[in-house]
């Protein structure tokens, strides 16, 4: 009898266990749409689903990878222009060799196209660019091309001497730089000239089929434009950014595609950490702050960020939005790791002149950013540290409440891109697609011009570069300012560049 009661207590202890195991685990693994969560809010997963909902990942940087900042030299120094197609470069290019405060400044003419020679007094080239050296490297060369190429070229045409390389370039929402590289091609635009260089030779044909039979691809519907398999404006600006000589170029047979886009996004993160400066097209006045912050080189003119207008007429529907953002997820991740990492930036730029921080900066870094629970988003610790799974390294489940939510994927995209467009953050739209006018796509090709960038809120105050000046050296001549803590912020400032570069060029 004592041993039927023991078997029968075992049993009922054995259901409690199981019970109690099911509720935990379904509980804490279930995912967004678990009924035992008892919450009608969905949680983001990754920054990927995050995108969606207008808000992004707030990861933890190191003080060196967020306060950059450089002493440049030009006899010493070269800026190194990494320009991906449809981010904004012809006009940023247009900025640097026409818009710089350097003496003397380039010197521009246009022969078939246009050209500058950007030397310092001593000859020494301090510009490495489309509009200033040409495409040397090959048409639209990528960071594994440059690399391999840049100090080369230096060494072999413009005399052996050590020099030390500061990469920038520009980055821009994935979903309506791919619509803008579409209506490029449309127009007639190929890029076959770019030479796809990795491990010492170009890609082969078979590595990188055409998507055209013809000439070029003139005329080319969306989705056409989506259907080709090998079209490289997928994910571009990872693939762009990242070292490819770590996936075996563009050979896809030895790893399968998770593993391949997971090692590409890891690779684009730690160099965009690594690069001296970067920029988001969507926010102009702040690429232009931080610019001038970072390499310490004014810009003559600011920025101007135009405002939308109607273009092309193009329907884009909810489907297709949906294909777009998820045939460019690598490119999405990367975007939303830049963002976190440029505005933080920015916030730091801003305590580091002692200026007082934009109400709209405050809020893109408190209410949009996201705070992970125990600080990591994708990325935490200087470079070098072991970094977690690129493609999906956040933590389960991060709430939302109700009103940051759509409730149609489509609805999230377009109300993500909509966001820089002016409308109020929480308007319903009508129907579940978006008119490439609207949201800012035109045929005005790779520049900021009308219709192609975003507005966005935070346009730069009217006595920026007053505050600005006055925030830098002209402020020990400020009686109300401490001379003696200017001293030590200069001083401090020094050690840091002294840091960086030794970090960098050792």
């Amino acid at each position: 009898m004592a041993v039927a009661k023991n078997w029968k207590a075992g049993l009922v202890f054995a259901f409690f266990l199981s019970a109690v195991g099911i509720v935990y685990f379904g509980y804490f693994y279930c995912g967004s749409n678990c009924a035992l969560k008892g919450n009608s809010s969905p949680s983001l997963r990754s920054n990927y689903d995050a995108y969606f909902a207008g808000r992004f990942l707030q990861n933890k940087f190191s003080g060196n990878e967020l306060d950059k900042d450089y002493d440049l030299d030009l006899d010493e120094d070269v800026i190194v222009f990494l320009h991906i197609q449809k981010t904004g470069g012809s006009t940023f290019g247009k900025h640097l060799v026409e818009n710089m405060e350097v003496d003397p400044p380039c010197n521009c003419y246009k022969m078939v196209k246009k050209h500058c020679d950007c030397l310092t007094k001593n000859k020494h080239v301090w510009l490495f660019s489309r509009y200033s050296t040409g495409w040397k490297c090959g048409l639209h060369a990528d960071w594994t091309e440059l690399k391999t190429c840049v100090d080369n070229w230096f060494q072999t045409t413009r005399g052996v001497k050590k020099r030390r390389y500061h990469y920038i370039t520009l980055l821009r929402d994935p979903v309506s730089r791919f619509l803008s590289e579409w209506m490029h091609v449309r127009r007639g635009a190929t890029w076959k000239k770019a030479t796809l260089k990795c491990n010492g030779r170009e890609a082969t044909l078979e590595e990188v089929p055409f998507c055209y039979a013809d000439e070029d691809w003139r005329g080319v519907t969306l989705e056409q434009f989506i259907k080709c398999p090998h079209n490289l404006a997928f994910n571009r600006q990872s693939r762009m950014m990242a070292n490819l000589s770590k996936v075996n170029c563009y050979n896809t047979s030895g790893l399968t595609d998770v593993e391949r886009d997971r090692r590409i996004l890891e690779s684009a993160k730690q160099n965009l950490v690594d690069l001296a400066f970067f920029g988001l097209v969507e926010f102009q006045t702040y690429t232009q702050f931080l610019f001038e912050h970072t390499l310490n080189i004014n810009f003559i003119n600011d920025f101007v960020q135009h405002n939308l207008t109607h273009s092309s007429g193009y329907n884009v529907s909810a489907e297709e939005l949906r294909r777009i953002a998820a045939l460019n997820q690598v490119d999405i991740e990367l975007y939303q790791f830049a963002k976190d990492l440029f505005l933080q930036r920015v916030k730091q730029a801003y305590l580091d002149e002692e200026l007082p921080v934009p109400e709209d900066l405050m809020h893109l870094t408190s209410v949009q950013a996201i705070e992970v629970e125990g600080g990591q988003g994708g990325h935490e610790g200087p470079p070098g540290s072991v970094e977690g799974d690129a493609m999906s390294d956040s933590p389960e489940h991060i709430e939302l409440d109700e009103t940051d939510t759509r409730d149609a994927l489509a609805q999230q995209v377009a109300g993500h891109i909509f966001q820089h467009s002016g409308l109020p953050a929480k308007a319903p739209y009508p129907k579940l697609e978006a008119r490439l006018g609207e949201q800012g796509f035109s045929d005005h090709g790779d520049k900021f011009s009308k219709g192609d960038s975003f507005n966005t809120v935070g346009e730069r105050d009217p006595h920026y570069r007053e505050k600005l000046k006055k925030s830098r050296k002209a402020r020990a001549q400020d009686q109300s300012f401490d001379a003696e803590r200017f001293q030590r912020h200069q001083q401090f400032r020094k050690r840091q560049r002294a840091l960086h570069t030794q970090q960098e060029y050792s």
